[in-house]
């Protein structure tokens, strides 16, 4: 039976020998290792391993071409920027009277829109170069999503920390996307326009589109 072996690159609970001799007991097994994660690395990569599964157990539509990539990528980032408009104005209303929950619903919204356009990207199909790029900028982007999630958990001291790790993630992002903008007949985002703010500079994908 077709067999999908999968860990983290750096797991430290189960070698990656191990990994390879289990595959290797399997005709027609596919080993997927996901460098810079661990042994959680089904949570650290959960978009991507989703798919990677799904794909494994289903038949795989025919790729779509990057044309209709574009089109699709570029009606998500509106979604996207609409949302990030409202996610930022609503955390700039945000008084002492805020509770915990009013900033997990508003962080929820911005996560839920990226989160779709991550979906698209990757359902489209992509392989090779294009399919590479796509990868790399979903899982940067997936842990912007994650930084905007765990706002709501931040008092004022542990943000300023926190701040620091989310614009890395922010440019890192950006950076991705960059390469990626061009395989689909798209000028890059320019990196003059990234800002930061106290909370956290996710807003720079969000507005540099």
């Amino acid at each position: 039976m077709p067999t999908l072996v999968v860990d983290g690159a750096d797991d430290r609970i189960d070698a990656e020998s191990n990994d390879r001799d289990v595959a290797a007991e399997f005709a027609h097994s596919r080993l997927v290792f996901y460098p810079d994660a661990g042994h959680a690395f089904l949570f650290q990569e959960g978009v991507i391993f989703t798919f990677l599964v799904q794909s494994f157990l289903v038949p795989a539509a025919a790729p779509v071409s990057n044309p209709v990539l574009r089109e699709r990528y570029v009606a998500e980032q509106k979604a996207v920027t609409s949302v990030g408009a409202l996610w930022l104005a609503k955390l700039k209303s945000l008084s002492k009277k805020s509770t915990l929950r009013d900033v997990a619903v508003n962080d929820l919204n911005l996560a839920d829109t990226l989160g779709a356009l991550d979906d698209v990207l990757l359902s489209s199909g992509a392989v090779g170069k294009v399919g590479e790029a796509v990868s790399s900028f979903v899982v940067a982007d997936e842990r912007d999503a994650s930084d905007v999630q765990a706002i709501g958990g931040q008092g004022a001291s542990p943000i300023k920390d926190f701040s620091a790790a989310s614009t890395n993630d922010g440019h890192v992002t950006l950076l991705l996307e960059n390469a990626l903008r061009p395989d689909l007949n798209l000028s890059p985002i320019p990196t003059t326009s990234t800002t930061t703010t106290s909370t956290s500079t996710t807003t720079t994908t969000v507005f540099s589109y």
